[in-house]
């Protein structure tokens, strides 16, 4: 029988059966084709488990239109939930063959990850040294050629963390293997010849024994070096080492770790989305000033999880306040000094407690700078200090910066106290003493009649802030010392039971340790009356502190 007869017996065997199981799979098209292409891929990736399977249930057009929007999330399409051209043009797409996170599982684990911007997929090596053996080369493409294409893939991975890899050859064991091999080739997810899916990879602790870390191409695909025709096995390649050290599929637009191929790019190199991810991981890299390794970061706590140890940091770094805090890519970053720390949600610190260094991660940034925050039309993030802003896409400062404050507009103060952006009516707000000025991103003017005093504009904010920023729960936080203030925009109003501490609440700090050198800096004060009333006023503190935790 010709493969043309196979294939439309095949089809229509398959739209029988989409049709006999409509009670466990919704119509979601009347074109057999275009449910045929959607079934398949929320099946084969993770978005939807495959009908009569023993874990399937019961499907509704609900559970079709979710996953259909989270195809889209992931694309950066409207999320409509229903099947359109540009989405269907996805799916049909080349991808890689790892599931996207979605929280399902695969074989007992959750190879896919968890549905957030970089993800991690809850595995990681144990060691820096890792070994790799190429087993193979495509016809295409000779043995040196992969060899060198696959060494500069690792290479990118290792120039941003302490890992370093190591080719082995012959009968010498591995930690990863990559080979070439086409349709069914020896594990659980097979390929499907040209288009489609191109490769895939086993992350750490996968659930797959001797699998862990192991990358397979798709050799019905063609791949090739430098050029656009074919599938370039540089950006293949990369991209499936970030499966095998732990990093799963993100959401973020041009990131290497998005699941869909974009195409051959002369320009090629990670994104701020993966290096973020994979130093969340494994810790930062750049050159070493002395003999010990730079400060590595812990992986974030997943709330569906055990629940791991946060690191705390020291009592000096938990009592000093910092100079700049602002959101960026979701996480807030706070900088002190030529040091940075980062935190993905209150008590989740996830740089090292000693923070890391700017000049690793913040290529450019100077040290001490004033304020910060990203801007929300083009996730760019500003910095400034004295009569200067500095502008960087990602972690890429662009040319031409630093430049003047002044160039931005005339009318924006110097020495900034804090900056905060409101991106639901495009403004951002500048902080200087006791007035703070509207900046319109839009028409990248001051608004008219601004500055206005702090007390008028945000109600219970105090004057001369050491920095604040904009939280994902949309609320404004202000900083000042080692206090900050809450800030609910809708009720126009400090949240009550706020100033707090912020070491405590972010930084998981002993707030006993943080009142105690509260008090000690009070009692310290020069002239003897002041430092008793220091003392006094301490302890009051203390006192109501000690109240207050008896009442939770």
């Amino acid at each position: 029988m010709s493969r043309g007869i196979n294939e439309n017996l095949w089809r229509a065997v398959w739209v029988v059966f989409c049709a006999a199981l409509v009670t466990s799979f919704p119509t979601i098209s009347d074109d057999p084709e275009v449910a045929e292409a959607t079934f398949r891929y929320l099946t084969s990736y993770g978005y939807m488990n495959p009908p009569a399977s023993e874990e399937g249930d019961i499907a509704t057009i609900t559970d079709v239109e979710s996953a259909i929007r989270r195809v889209q999330y992931f694309a950066n399409l409207p999320e409509t939930g229903t099947v359109d051209a540009a989405t269907l043009e996805v799916m049909k797409g080349p991808r890689c063959g790892v599931p996207d996170p979605v929280g399902r599982s695969v074989n007992g684990t959750v190879l896919g990850g968890r549905l957030r911007r970089y993800a991690h997929t809850g595995g990681k090596w144990n060691k820096r040294d890792l070994t790799y053996r190429i087993l193979n080369s495509p016809p295409e493409l000779s043995y040196s050629q992969v060899v060198e294409t696959i060494r500069e893939a690792f290479k990118l991975w290792s120039d941003i963390t302490p890992l370093s890899f190591y080719e082995v050859t012959g009968a010498n064991y591995a930690d990863i293997y990559l080979r070439f091999a086409p349709y069914n080739h020896g594990d659980q997810f097979p390929f499907d010849g040209p288009g489609g899916t191109l490769a895939h990879a086993y992350p750490p602790l996968s659930g797959f024994g001797d699998l862990d870390g192991d990358v397979h191409f798709d050799d019905s695909e063609t791949f090739t070096i430098g050029t656009y025709d074919g599938v370039n096995l540089l950006q293949v390649a990369a991209h499936e080492i970030g499966h095998s050290l732990g990093l799963s599929h993100s959401s973020v637009q041009g990131a290497l770790m998005q699941p869909f191929f974009p195409g051959y790019d002369p320009n090629f190199k990670l994104h701020y989305d993966d290096i973020l991810g994979i130093q969340t991981i494994y810790g930062s890299g750049g050159p070493q000033p002395g003999p010990n390794p730079d400060p590595t970061y812990r992986p974030v706590p997943d709330p569906t999880e055990v629940p791991v140890t946060v690191p705390k940091p020291d009592r000096d770094t938990c009592n000093k306040a910092f100079t700049t805090m602002t959101l960026i890519r979701g996480e807030i970053f706070g900088f002190r000094g030529a040091r940075y720390w980062r935190i993905a949600r209150e008590g989740q610190l996830i740089s090292s407690p000693e923070g890391d260094k700017n000049k690793y991660f913040w290529v450019g940034l100077p040290p001490r700078i004033d304020a910060g925050y990203e801007r929300w039309h083009d996730q760019k993030t500003l910095f400034f200090k004295g009569n200067q802003h500095w502008l960087f896409d990602g972690i890429t400062l662009q040319d031409g910066y630093p430049r003047l404050i002044s160039d931005l507009s005339r009318d924006l103060p110097v020495d900034i106290d804090a900056a905060m952006t409101w991106k639901e009516y495009s403004k951002t707000y500048f902080f200087k003493g006791d007035m703070v000025w509207r900046f319109d991103e839009a028409t990248q003017t001051v608004d008219p009649n601004w500055p206005y005093r702090i007390k008028d504009i945000f109600p219970g904010v105090p004057s001369n802030l050491g920095s604040a920023f904009r939280g994902r729960d949309g609320n404004g936080y202000f900083i000042r010392g080692r206090k900050y203030w809450r800030y609910n925009d809708t009720a126009r109003a400090v949240d009550p039971g706020f100033p707090r501490y912020f070491g405590s609440d972010f930084l998981n700090c002993n707030l006993e340790a943080i009142m105690e050198d509260e008090a000690r800096e009070a009692a310290e004060q020069p002239n003897g009356a002041v430092g008793m009333k220091g003392v006094t006023g301490a302890l009051t503190v203390v006192g109501l502190a000690v109240a207050w935790l008896m009442s939770l």
